[in-house]
């Protein structure tokens, strides 16, 4: 899926078409692909929700997802800044996917967001994926600091992480 675009107004998550996110795919080395997510939003608090979708848009088509609010997931992560708060962020949510309730999900808020502490409360809403039902997209492998930006400086509140696929 090179260069796709998403934008959570597409989905219904937001009600605002401010936040948004893209991601592309790039060959680092032959045996090393990763992909690329840029999110951004009119708050840090929005990209943060928007690269967290834009991992799971990359994983199935997110329009297939219909929400059981009882599998509503709630956690806290936690950093010591915010790159390492990010990374908790997304890798929290692949270890959930991955090795616990295969939940796939289409909304991400977060609820509380304490940046003198790097502390997240996050809900993620979606669905266990099922092979029937979603189209599967690339696995993700892992969450890497490896040219991971944050610019708060901007009032689009830009973030860039690459994730190995």
């Amino acid at each position: 899926r090179p260069h796709s675009r998403h934008s959570v107004s597409n989905v219904g998550f937001l009600s605002t078409s401010v936040a948004s996110c893209m991601y592309s795919n790039s060959q680092a080395k032959v045996s090393f692909i990763c992909f690329r997510v840029h999110s951004w939003g009119a708050s840090l608090k929005e990209s943060f929700e928007q690269a967290t979708v834009a991992m799971f848009a990359y994983m199935t088509e997110l329009d297939k997802i219909t929400i059981d609010e009882s599998l509503t997931s709630e956690f806290e992560v936690e950093g010591h800044d915010l790159m390492s708060l990010l990374y908790a962020l997304l890798d929290e949510f692949l270890f959930r996917f991955s090795a616990e309730d295969n939940l796939i999900c289409q909304e991400i808020e977060i609820v509380k967001m304490d940046l003198k502490d790097f502390k997240i409360t996050v809900r993620g809403k979606g669905e266990v994926f099922d092979l029937a039902k979603h189209p599967q997209g690339t696995e993700i492998k892992a969450i890497t600091y490896s040219n991971m930006q944050i610019h708060t400086e901007k009032p689009t509140n830009d973030i860039y992480v690459i994730l190995d696929i």
